[in-house]
This record gives structure tokens, sequence and C-alpha cells, in this order.
């Protein structure tokens, strides 16, 4: 838009003011082509430009993607059929590709402790849910193997796997009670065939 009456009137010191205020830190060239695609004014920062002396036209606005480097071109002027000039910006991308390969190793990072972290959690919670399972599975066999209704699951706190333990412990107290009950009537059984044994 600046470039418009400075290319009218070809005043290439007018041009060079406008490409040199320019406040982008990683530009590296930047230049303005008159309407016939020749140089008419550029100017360079740091490393060498590579923008060509001559375009190619016809030339539409876009983008040009190289390995570490972005160069844009812009049509000037309102009617995109005759325009004035064009400009041509030759950007680096190398401080963009080491911030985005910091923000990766740091996300990387973030990441690999997230892991860490959910590792440690899983193993502090195995403490509170698995160990009281297991705990109560070897419970499950000695009560098998001994045949003893009298053993008990500890019980600690009101969540489920207290609940379940609970309900395990009372499972124990009606198949005890049912096996003492078994007991007295194999007893009185017992007495009565000796009762009838002896009459």
């Amino acid at each position: 838009l600046y470039s418009e009456a400075a290319l009218t009137f070809d005043d290439r010191s007018a041009v060079l003011d406008v490409l040199n205020k320019g406040q982008l830190p990683t530009l590296l060239q930047a230049a303005v082509y008159s309407a016939n695609g020749e140089l008419f004014a550029s100017t360079m920062r740091g490393e060498n430009g590579e923008l060509p002396s001559q375009l190619h036209l016809p030339l539409a606005d876009g983008m040009e993607l190289r390995s570490e480097q972005l160069i844009v071109h812009q049509v000037i002027g309102s009617d995109a059929s005759a325009p004035l000039g064009y400009l041509s910006l030759q950007v680096s991308l190398r401080e963009l590709n080491a911030a985005t390969t910091r923000t990766l190793l740091m996300l990387l990072g973030i990441g690999v402790l997230l892991i860490l972290v959910s590792f440690l959690l899983a193993l502090r919670l195995q403490r509170y849910v698995s160990a009281p399972i297991l705990n109560l599975a070897r419970l499950t066999s000695q009560v098998s193997s001994r045949n003893d209704f009298g053993l008990r699951a500890p019980v600690e706190g009101e969540d489920e796997i207290a609940r379940l333990a609970r309900g395990f412990n009372h499972m124990l107290d009606v198949i005890g009670e049912r096996e003492q009950a078994r007991d007295r009537a194999e007893g009185a059984l017992r007495d009565s065939k000796e009762t009838l044994e002896q009459a």
C-alpha cells in the first residue's frame, strides 16, 4: 500500500524507506519489483538474500517454503490484472524451527514426567486397591484348604473394598453357623443311633 505511490512516481528512495522500516526481525531480504518484473528496490539484513533480480511473470500472491526460509510474494496495487508491481519477502525460519524444536523437547519432557507420575500413582494406588483384594484371595485359599470358617478378612475404611471384606466375613459367618448346625445335627443323629442300638 505504501509502495503504490512510490512505484507510480518511480521513487526508489521512498520504497527503500518503506522496506527498511519493516519490523520483522527474521526478515532476510525484501524486494519490490516493477510491473514488468524487474527489481525496483531491495534491502538485505544479515545473510545474503536469494531473491532474483527478475521475476517470472505472471506472479500471483503466494508463498514458497524452502528448508529454512519462507518466500512470500504479493501483488502491489488494487487491480491484480494490472499490478503496479510486486513485493517479495524472504524470511528466515531458523528461529521458528529452533523454537519448534524446543517446544517439542519440552512437550516430550512433560510427557515423560507425566508417565513417571502416573506410574508412581499406580504403584501407590496398588497398595490401596490391589493389596486388599490379594489378601482376600489368600484368605479364600486358606479357608478352602483348612476348612476354617473362623478366619476373617481385615476391614479398613468405608470404600468398596471394605464392603467386599464385610460381605466376605458375613458369608464366612453364615457358612460357619451352618457348619456348626450340621455338626450338632450329626452329633444328635449319632447320639440317637447309639441310644437305639443300646435299647
